[in-house]
C-alpha cells in the first residue's frame, strides 16, 4: 500500500518529548533508517506500531494525526479538511491492521477517540454552511449576532465581549464547538433538515445500533474508558469500529 502523503506529524511529536529517532528506533526494535522514514511521511507504520509509539510518547493519535491551524483564521471549511484527514489516517492504518496483537485494544480506542473528531469536523461544516456563515470568516473570534441568535450555536459557551458575558449560565453541554457536543448540534439542527435525510446520524439514514450507541457516548474522555472508569463504553472490536469509520464515511462523501 502507498504511503497516504503528510500523514503523520512523528518528527514534531518526537520534538515536542524531547525523544530522538535513535531513541524510538530503539524502543521498538527497529532501525534508524526506518523510523527516519516515517518521520519524512516517505513511509508509515502499522496500526499496532503507531499504538506502541502513542504509548511510549504519551500522545494519542489525533495528537499524532493533527496539524496546527494555517494561520490564526478558523473557518468552518478547515474542520471539513480536518474530517478528511483523520478519516483517511483511519482508514490507512485499518489497512494495516495485524490481528492479535496484545495492542489490540488500546487501537479500538484510539480509533474510536477520533472518530468523534472525524463526525465534529463534519457537524461543524454542515451546521455553519447550512445557516449561511460567511466562508471566509473566522468562526473563533467573530461573534455573528444573527447566526447566534437564529442558530444558539456560537464557537464557545461563554464568549465574554468587553468584560461581558454573551451567554451568562451557558453550559459546556450546549450548542458550542468548544463543548464538543456535537451530538447536541446534530440532534437540534441537522437532523430534521431533509438534505440530511439519507446520511446516518446525521439525518436519518440507516446506522447499525451499537455504533449509533458508540457516538452517542463519546466525548473527549472516552479514551480513559478502559482505565478504570466508571460507566466504560461498550466493548470495541474491530468489527464494531470497521462500522462505526464506514458510517464516518458515509457522512463524509456527502459534502465531497
Amino acid at each position: 500500500m502507498e504511503a497516504p502523503k503528510n500523514l503523520n506529524r512523528l518528527k514534531a511529536v518526537l520534538a515536542d518529548a524531547s525523544q530522538t529517532n535513535k531513541w524510538l528506533a530503539e524502543q521498538l526494535g527497529k532501525d534508524s533508517v526506518t523510523v527516519s522514514k516515517w518521520c519524512t511521511n516517505t513511509t508509515q507504520p502499522d496500526l499496532h506500531t503507531l499504538a506502541r509509539i502513542s504509548e511510549l510518547l504519551k500522545v494519542n493519535l489525533e495528537s499524532y494525526w493533527l496539524t496546527a491551524t494555517i494561520g490564526n483564521i478558523m473557518t468552518y471549511d478547515e474542520y471539513l479538511s480536518c474530517a478528511k484527514k483523520h478519516l483517511k489516517g483511519c482508514k490507512s492504518l485499518m489497512d494495516s491492521y495485524q490481528s492479535g496483537k496484545p495492542t489490540d485494544m488500546h487501537v479500538w480506542l484510539e480509533l474510536y477517540y477520533i472518530s468523534g473528531y472525524i463526525l465534529e469536523g463534519l457537524t461543524v461544516y454542515s451546521a455553519y454552511k447550512l445557516y449561511n456563515w460567511p466562508v471566509n470568516e473566522d468562526i473563533k473570534r467573530r461573534y455573528n449576532i444573527p447566526f447566534t441568535n437564529a442558530t444558539g450555536i456560537d464557537f464557545y459557551y461563554n464568549r465574554i465581549i468587553n468584560g461581558n458575558e454573551i451567554f451568562p449560565g451557558r453550559s459546556v453541554n450546549s450548542l458550542s464547538v468548544q463543548g464538543h457536543r456535537f451530538q447536541d448540534i446534530i440532534k437540534s439542527k441537522l437532523r430534521s433538515n431533509p438534505s440530511f435525510n439519507d446520511l446516518p446520524y446525521i439525518g436519518n439514514g440507516d446506522i447499525d445500533q451499537d455504533v449509533e450507541h458508540l457516538i452517542d457516548n463519546w466525548s473527549p474522555d472516552v479514551r480513559y474508558c478502559y482505565l478504570g472508569q466508571n460507566n466504560p463504553i461498550p466493548i470495541l472490536n474491530q468489527d464494531v469500529i470497521i462500522r462505526l469509520i464506514d458510517t464516518c464515511n458515509k457522512i463524509y462523501v456527502n459534502h465531497i
